[in-house]
């Protein structure tokens, strides 16, 4: 077999390796990625909930005092007002104390939504670290579970590229390029085999059985006219193929 496809079948296979690891390290990496992108948002969620009670709560608190003061006063004012004999007086008191009626309704009736509110956010942040603490013992879990995996995979890939700079250095310049854009432009496999029949493996295409004759006695590599990929012929069983 030509020295150059020996390099190129073991870069491939080293690839397809790395490939493989590498996507599976991502597919680890995104999933724990994911569950604490859900967890930080929960934790942004449950924040701005309890900003926001502590907030209702103090004007909660603030608008409680406001009526508690304004009874007072609203009590004050009728008292006076049955002690009253002018009737322009009586009629400024009166008008006193119809204002701070109208006004204790309303605020008993923000007072009231208030409380409203200040149950729906406990409820609200009850229930989001309910799932905070779902969402924190799967991400644990994940990490857990993954860590040995991980690091295994994070070993294996380095020794694979280490391997596949000692692969390239034994291919030319022009023809390592070749090879990097067709891997990339075909998922991976830039090096594929041709059967007997003249099948290349990467397309499903025929190729002419010439060009598969030339494969057989060259032992070396072509180009598939379909795909552009790398081929050479591989078959247990060899056999004459009649030419097109």
């Amino acid at each position: 077999m030509d020295q150059t496809l020996e390099c190129l079948i073991r870069l491939q296979k080293s690839d397809l390796d790395r490939i493989a690891h590498v996507q599976t390290r991502d597919e680890l990496k995104l999933r724990l990625k994911q569950l604490e992108s859900l967890l930080e948002r929960g934790q942004r969620e449950l924040s701005e909930k309890q900003e926001k009670l502590a907030s209702a709560e103090s004007f909660y608190r603030e608008k409680s005092l406001e009526l508690k003061t304004e009874v007072e006063r609203a009590k004050e004012a009728k008292s006076k007002l049955n002690n009253v004999t002018k009737q322009k007086e009586f009629l400024a008191n009166q008008k006193e104390v119809e204002y701070l009626k109208k006004s204790n309704a309303k605020k008993e009736d923000e007072i009231v939504n208030l409380m409203e509110a200040i149950d729906e956010y406990k409820a609200g942040i009850k229930e989001n670290e309910g799932r905070i603490q779902v969402l924190e013992k799967e991400c644990k879990e994940e990490r857990d579970a993954n860590a040995t995996q991980l690091k295994k995979l994070e070993k294996d890939i380095a020794n694979l590229e280490k391997s596949r700079a000692e692969l390239t250095s034994g291919i030319k310049g022009s023809l390592l390029k070749r090879y990097e854009r067709i891997l990339k432009a075909r998922e991976g496999q830039a090096v594929v085999t041709v059967n007997m029949a003249g099948t290349c493996a990467g397309c499903n295409m025929r190729i002419l059985a010439q060009q598969v004759q030339i494969l057989i006695k060259s032992q070396t590599y072509g180009t598939c006219p379909s795909c552009q990929r790398f081929i050479y012929f591989f078959e247990d069983e060899v056999v004459e193929v009649e030419a097109e």
